[in-house]
């Protein structure tokens, strides 16, 4: 999508080469060139607005450039961060005026929100993965503890109503029954007969 709107900005400002540098901190800078370049050209080119992005982060003073090249060069801005560069090489016959200047400012500033937007969704959808992993592993350790304390309960709740019957019905039978006889009063009582 960069390398498109880079292809559309030609129709507002026109150019001979469009190039993008995207550099979110924390991540490896990002060169987007339309038409494409060698890989040796892209390498310079590269190193050169690398440089020159280092100097615009840090609101150093850059002056005119000393490159042979003519160029416009412009900060993308995103969240009040200056996030990477786009320069535009005229070809040979134009020469940029005050309108080209603005429309490319306006392209430069749609271009810093644009890169921003997409930032901002990869990071949310980020951390919407780290929140769906977290509360799956939440649900897990809720099933798990939930199973340790079901199962002790399960045994008290299985074993308590059966061991009530099992007293109930011991009971009942004694009640029935009657008192039950001393075995060894009747044992003496038998055994100082026979003497």
């Amino acid at each position: 999508r960069g390398v498109r709107a880079l292809e559309l900005t030609r129709d507002l400002v026109p150019y001979r080469r469009c190039s993008l540098l995207k550099a979110f901190p924390g991540t490896p800078h990002v060169l987007f060139v339309v038409p494409a370049l060698s890989a040796e050209e892209r390498g310079l080119l590269l190193a050169t607005l690398t440089r020159l992005f280092r100097l615009v982060a840090h609101a150093e003073e850059i002056g005119r450039s000393s490159e042979g090249l003519r160029h416009l060069t412009l900060p993308l801005m995103g969240l009040d961060d200056v996030i990477g560069l786009v320069r535009l090489e005229p070809s040979e016959d134009t020469s940029y005026e005050a309108q080209h200047l603005r429309l490319f400012s306006l392209v430069a500033a749609q271009l810093g929100a644009y890169l921003t937007m997409i930032r901002l969704r990869e990071e949310d959808a980020r951390k919407t993965e780290e929140l769906t992993a977290a509360h799956g592993f939440q649900q897990l350790l809720v099933g798990i503890v939930s199973h340790d304390l079901r199962s002790p309960l399960s045994v008290i709740t299985t074993v308590g109503p059966v061991s009530a019957r099992c007293r109930s019905v011991l009971t009942t039978s004694r009640a029935d029954v009657g008192p039950r006889p001393d075995v060894g009063s009747s044992r003496r009582n038998t055994s100082g007969r026979a003497s």
